[in-house]
């Protein structure tokens, strides 16, 4: 009797049985297979998609034929499959033996030259689950944010100057009174274990290495002190400094919580705090939501508090225990039976954090911590001026990496209007979308102290661990010294505007800023030497100043002011006036042709009968990294002769001005007060001070 044919249906049913077993040996064999030398680990690799063995096409075949074979291959397909199946189970668990005694060989370097950092996402991806990879390249909405950020940069064209000595270049600055090797931070980034079993460790012992702060994330998957331990461990490095950490923080609901993770931080030897402001909630981001993101259970967020001890010591919070307190900070990764649409992370981020959250949370954190505090997220100049005005020590400009509100502006377009509206009070740093040397020094030339950078990095460490990281920073210190060298700037202190032009339409249509209204009286009758605020306030022709008359005159305890040019006794002052927002001092050139500008303008210009001397001219930064000028000459006519030494900056909308002058023969006995005045000469929130004077503006 003739076997029945099989139908149709029969035969896509036993096909789409074949092609099941065949993906499944095929996954086997990808979970067997060894990496070739030199190639990255599979730890955080997606499962490899086989080709179908079995296409549409075979159906074509002779049903009898298929009808025969149909049993036996799925027999023997079903059986190999097993076969597979038993040796991936052993082989996991003798793997997962092995493990436990000695720990996998961490990835070690870039595997590849690669010639900038751009290239490094190509190659990470393969390493990188799907979901993971969408969590850190992704952005909000349809993503323009994202893309406008390296756009922008890429709109502002470079000046450069030419003869200029460039046989050495300095990319080192000081950054919150520490020396760095160069105005390049890393970025705070959450969850870095998804790219690397060292995760967090590892990037920080890359940034202790080479010279530069690490920022730890709130969202991080090592804790608090594991990072302050790895860094404390780590080997000195190439650059003189001490290992710097600064932690991100965001502000909980319970502030009692928040306020007991930074005093752990501060025990623990951090150096600043990063308040991020600009997420209330997370934004929409597509690529989670479609992924379902979560949190892989084998890893947790630990940056909080651990199990709340500080130096073995419990502390209890009012309604929460030690567990408690490790489970507050893992909420966001705690994605068991939440049934969510979307991102389970985004679900719980908007569950822990504090949505409330107003300005009067900055004076809080003023008191609550002895830390500087940056405000990061800020690209309002309105916004930028309220935190100086509320004590801010830094404000870092950005749009969260287009991962919050879609259509926001770059950072980059912001940096110059909000350098105009704090006027050099706090440092200011920037992210967003910056990967080559020449995006740092557009950074730096439209007002920024320094710059973060964030993907390259994470890809970096994706490919190679700690070593990766520190090859890619180093190919990214080579592209901005030789940028410097070719631009004609061989330090970052002589990076300014005069370098970068805007691009055309430039610059933005800005909301105008609300500037609070000046009501300084007039608080003596006279000015200080020749005018010197006078001449600053007249500047570029007068378009920047409002007016060049001296509004405030104040003279430090232990001396008198200068009347008139007529009166040569010793003298140390204070001049406070208001200034237009487009003055820097960064405008008027470098501190040695501002000074010499002013003697053949002001001090002794032709016709006046008087000479002048230049004795020296530079700059400073106080340890906020507020930029100072300062200038020494002496003025001679037929009635006096004189030497004077001023030092000026410019915040908040005001130039404060320190000048010290007596006659030539008194400058032997006064000139050590003179120069304790001006080398201390500092702008406080509350006001002014010098050393040994304790009166205050």
């Amino acid at each position: 009797m003739d076997k029945p044919i099989p139908s149709r249906w029969h035969l896509n049913t036993i096909v789409r049985h074949l092609r099941t077993l065949c993906v499944i040996c095929g996954q086997l064999d990808a979970g067997h297979s060894k990496p070739q030398p030199g190639s990255a680990p599979t730890h955080a690799v997606a499962p490899r998609r086989t080709s179908h063995i079995l296409t549409d096409g075979m159906l074509s075949a002779a049903p009898g034929a298929l009808g025969v074979l149909a049993l036996p291959a799925t027999v023997f397909v079903a059986s190999v499959a097993a076969g597979r199946l038993l040796r991936h189970l052993v082989h996991t668990s003798a793997a997962a033996s092995s493990a436990a005694a000695t720990p996998s060989e961490p990835r070690n370097g870039l595997p590849k030259r690669y010639s900038n950092l751009e290239e490094l996402e190509a190659d990470a991806q393969p390493l990188l689950t799907p979901q993971a990879y969408g969590y850190y390249s992704g952005g909000s909405d349809n993503e323009w944010t994202l893309a406008e950020n390296k756009a922008a940069l890429g709109r502002y064209r470079l000046l450069p100057r030419v003869l200029v000595d460039v046989s050495t270049v300095d990319m080192s600055t000081t950054l919150l009174g520490q020396r760095l090797a160069s105005p390049i931070l890393f970025a705070p980034m959450a969850q870095q274990r998804l790219c690397h079993p060292d995760g967090e460790l590892a990037m920080a012992r890359a940034a202790a290495a080479s010279g530069l702060p690490y920022i730890l994330s709130t969202m991080a998957t090592s804790s608090i002190q594991e990072v302050a331990e790895a860094v404390a461990a780590a080997p000195e490095g190439g650059w003189p400094c001490d290992p710097t950490l600064w932690f991100q923080i965001y502000v909980l609901k319970r502030r009692d919580v928040t306020e007991m993770m930074i005093q752990e931080v501060e025990r623990l030897g951090y150096k600043a705090l990063i308040v991020t402001v600009d997420a209330p909630r997370l934004g929409h981001r597509e690529a989670d939501d479609k992924s379902k993101y979560s949190l892989p259970p084998h890893l947790s967020m630990k940056a909080g508090l651990g199990a709340g001890w500080w130096g073995g010591v419990a502390r209890p919070v009012a309604g929460l225990d030690g567990s408690n307190l490790e489970l507050i900070t893992k909420a966001a990764a705690t994605t068991e039976g939440v049934a969510t649409d979307g991102s389970k992370f985004g679900r719980h981020f908007s569950d822990l954090f504090d949505q409330r959250l107003t300005w009067e949370f900055l004076p809080w954190l003023k008191q609550a911590s002895k830390l500087p505090v940056l405000l990061k997220g800020v690209l309002s100049p309105d916004d930028a001026r309220k935190a100086v005005e509320l004590g801010a020590d830094g404000i870092i400009i950005s749009n969260h990496g287009g991962r919050q509100l879609n259509y926001s502006p770059a950072a980059v377009d912001m940096l110059p209007a909000i350098a105009e509206a704090v006027q050099g009070a706090v440092p200011l740093l920037v992210d967003g979308g910056i990967t080559r040397g020449t995006d740092v020094i557009k950074c730096l030339a439209l007002g920024a102290s320094a710059v973060l950078v964030g993907r390259p990095l994470l890809w970096a460490l994706t490919l190679g661990g700690q070593k990766g990281v520190e090859e890619a920073l180093a190919l990214l210190h080579y592209e901005l010294e030789l940028s410097m060298a070719l631009l004609g700037c061989p330090s970052v202190d002589q990076i300014t505007r005069d370098y970068v032009i805007q691009p055309p339409g430039y610059p933005l249509d800005i909301p105008a800023a609300r500037r609070p209204t000046c009501y300084l009286s007039l608080a003596a009758l006279g000015g200080n030497l020749f005018g010197v605020t006078s001449w600053l306030l007249g500047l570029d022709g007068g378009r920047l100043a409002e007016s060049s008359r001296l509004d405030v005159l104040v003279p430090v305890g232990g001396f008198r002011r200068c009347l008139d040019a007529q009166n040569g006794e010793e003298n140390i002052s204070v001049v406070v006036a208001p200034i237009r927002e487009g003055f820097t001092l960064q405008r008027m050139g470098s501190p040695e042709e501002a000074a010499q500008r002013f003697l053949e303008t002001t001090v002794a210009p032709e016709g006046s009968g008087r000479t002048a001397r230049l004795l020296g001219a530079g700059s400073r930064r106080d340890a906020s990294g507020q930029l100072y000028y300062w200038q020494e000459f002496t003025v001679q006519s037929d009635a006096f002769n004189r030497h004077n030494l001023s030092v000026y900056s410019a915040r908040n909308g005001l130039l404060y001005t320190l000048n010290a002058q007596c006659p030539e023969e008194r400058w032997a006995a006064d000139e050590p007060a003179f120069r304790r005045a001006a080398e201390s000469f500092t702008i406080l929130n509350s006001g002014v001070a010098t050393a040994g004077f304790p009166d205050r503006l």
